[in-house]
């Protein structure tokens, strides 16, 4: 367990800037040496980069950290060195989400409102709010060291929105976290408390944990975790983000899932899949130890429904679907009114599984449910060119096109 010793650590070690008073970012291929009080971006920055630029940069200079920002300016990277790698391994992550996912075209001004429809058969239009904060924003990705480092960089948060002061005690004793606003996330660089730590997943999981918030808002924590374990798989060859878990890892959990889950569904023999058997998957910590068996099922099944859902050619179309419909959801049964008559979404609101379920068979249809569980008894394989099923933990760092540890 990571101590915070009650956010009582001085900004001042983080916010100063180093000695010279300069950082530096790397955009385009270009390093920009950037004076920490003056802060003038290169030109092209666009508003939302400029924002986390500014914020980010003397804080992370501090702590000798390099920073480097994504072509497309949608994160931001800190990391002790080889931010150019670093940048790289984001940007295939983000290709790679983009294609399963491309952004949603929210544009035109009808997908602004929202109908809520009442028992008693009337019905009511608002418009949609949470539409501004979809699409936008620069999400910043920070590798640092457990201690001072990671405590200041939750007490930066907590100073500039103090309503995060309980989630960073919790996420204090965490190895990282990732939250929607702001769109950040940050992780511990090996150490004590992340023994079992690996640079390109805890780059490529929290990536598309960003993107996903960034163009959906709060998903369903089972997706979430399913979708990003499924590209870390494809990507880093196994698993080793582990997010709200904390304690023993078994060393063979990183990979191997496919056959993991191929042998849980036969001991189910004829049980079918049921999706409340991973909505109950949460953002509170589950702590495991040596006594717990290798490969929590509900992770194993989380996984293999998102790599059914992304390896088949039909129902990979409708992802974005899903999860536009359970973010429609979300707004019209998660939310509470205030005295002013506006409303609020509910933090941490989880749709019913039941009503999860009635979503989906009514964007994938009504013989989903059994060729979903067919998949999953298969250990849910994707075709590799020749028809092969993809086992990426025999593939090499450059077959997988990632580079190696930085």
């Amino acid at each position: 367990m990571l101590l915070l010793p009650c956010l009582l650590l001085s900004l001042s070690s983080l916010c100063g800037g180093q000695g010279d008073g300069k950082g530096t970012l790397l955009w385009q291929g270009a390093t920009h040496v950037l004076d920490l009080n003056a802060l003038e971006l290169p030109e092209g920055i666009g508003p939302d980069a400029a924002v986390s630029i500014r914020k980010w940069l003397p804080r992370v200079a501090a702590a000798d950290l390099e920073l480097a920002l994504t072509e497309d300016q949608v994160f931001l990277v800190g990391v002790e060195k080889d931010a150019g790698e670093a940048i790289e391994t984001v940007q295939r992550a983000s290709t790679s989400i983009r294609q399963l996912l491309p952004p949603r075209d929210r544009s035109s001004t009808s997908s602004g409102r929202i109908r809520i429809e009442h028992p008693d058969g009337s019905w009511e239009e608002y418009w949609d709010n949470t539409l501004e904060e979809l699409g936008r924003g620069t999400g910043v990705l920070l590798e640092v060291r457990e201690g001072d480092a990671y405590a200041s960089i939750l007490q930066a948060l907590v100073e500039d929105n103090p309503d995060l002061g309980e989630w960073s005690r919790i996420a204090g004793q965490q190895y990282g976290f990732m939250i929607p606003r702001p769109l950040s996330a940050a992780w511990i660089a090996g150490g004590r408390l992340n023994e079992e730590w690996k640079a390109e997943s805890e780059l490529v999981h929290r990536t598309v944990a960003l993107y996903l918030s960034r163009e959906y808002g709060e998903v369903p924590f089972w997706l979430q975790l399913g979708i990003c374990w499924h590209l870390e798989t494809e990507l880093c060859g196994g698993v080793w983000c582990y997010p709200y878990r904390d304690g023993f890892v078994w060393a063979v959990e990183h990979t191997d899932w496919s056959r993991a889950l191929r042998n849980r569904m036969k001991r189910r023999r004829s049980e079918p899949f049921r999706l409340d058997e991973v909505t109950n998957l949460s953002r509170r910590v589950l702590v495991t130890t040596e006594a717990d068996r290798p490969y929590q099922d509900a992770y194993l099944l989380a996984w293999g429904v998102a790599r059914s859902l992304a390896s088949n050619p039909t129902w990979s179309t409708r992802i974005s679907d899903l999860l536009e419909a359970f973010r429609l959801h979300r707004i019209r049964e998660g939310r509470r009114y205030l005295d002013d008559g506006r409303w609020e979404l509910i933090a941490g609101y989880t749709i019913p599984a039941s009503e999860q379920a009635s979503l989906m068979t009514d964007l994938f249809g009504d013989d989903f449910w059994d060729a979903l569980h067919e998949s999953l008894e298969k250990g849910a394989p994707t075709k590799r060119e020749g028809g092969h099923d993809t086992d990426t933990s025999e593939l090499s760092d450059s077959e997988r096109g990632l580079t190696k540890r930085w």
